[in-house]
């Protein structure tokens, strides 16, 4: 539902720049130097300004929750809601100004889909009605971000890191001695990363390297170089798995 009210709006959308806004004569100099249509750029500023409010708060938000998956779903529901029935809601602060008096409250605004696509095609859209369809599109956009990144670590990230007095080198050598002795099944280096100080550069030490010399074994060049002196050699084998 959520993609095909997208596709209807992003094909008026396509045929409003084309029918009413190609030969536009109000042109504004976008920061690369190319020139776009003002109303068109207007439309395209707003839209990702609301879009990446959005997700700057969701990942904001996801960093510090303790269930990510919970938080990631209720975001989904909350976006799913502002969309019931080929309808947008959206709440707008309003600023109402009464000769020396000013007064802020919040409105919702409630427009039906076919409104958003009828403005475009007719052109028929004024201040209100534009300022709606760009956080309806940003809501639209959202949506398929969140769709096609759900979150892979359950984990809280501010979780306090076990102080690891060592190089990384070293933590990265441990690492490959348990896996290569048993102890482990795979070497989860995000893992190792978020949970122990000192592991700016762990990644690049715990990248294997495929030597068909040695049967196509994993290697690890960039730890074991001529430099360093192992300190885990000496793990014995997991004999009971």
């Amino acid at each position: 539902m959520m993609e095909d009210i997208y596709n209807e709006i992003m094909d008026a959308y396509e045929k409003y720049k084309q029918m009413h806004h190609s030969n536009c004569t109000k042109i504004f100099k976008q920061k690369d130097g190319s020139m776009q249509c003002k109303d068109i750029n207007e439309i395209e500023e707003w839209t990702s300004d609301f879009y990446g409010n959005k997700k700057h708060d969701f990942l904001k938000g996801l960093a510090s929750a303790d269930d990510k998956i919970k938080y990631y779903e209720r975001e989904i529901d909350l976006i799913q809601s502002k969309f019931i029935d080929d309808i947008h809601i959206q709440e707008m602060n309003i600023i109402i100004r009464k000769k020396d008096e000013e007064k802020k409250e919040v409105r919702v605004y409630k427009t039906e889909i076919h409104r958003f696509v009828s403005g475009l095609i007719d052109n028929d859209l004024d201040s209100t009605l534009k300022v709606l369809l760009c956080y309806g599109i940003a809501d639209l956009r959202f949506y398929s971000y969140l769709k096609n990144n759900p979150p892979t670590d359950n984990r809280k990230y501010n979780t306090p890191r076990m102080e690891w007095k060592g190089t990384q080198k070293q933590l990265a050598e441990l690492f490959v001695e348990l896996q290569k002795k048993g102890w482990i099944e795979k070497i989860e280096s995000n893992t190792i990363e978020q949970s122990f100080t000192n592991t700016k550069s762990i990644k690049q030490y715990l990248k294997p390297f495929v030597d068909k010399s040695q049967g196509y074994k994993s290697t690890y060049e960039k730890l074991y170089s001529k430099e360093y002196s192992p300190q885990f050699t000496s793990i014995k084998e997991n004999v009971t798995h």
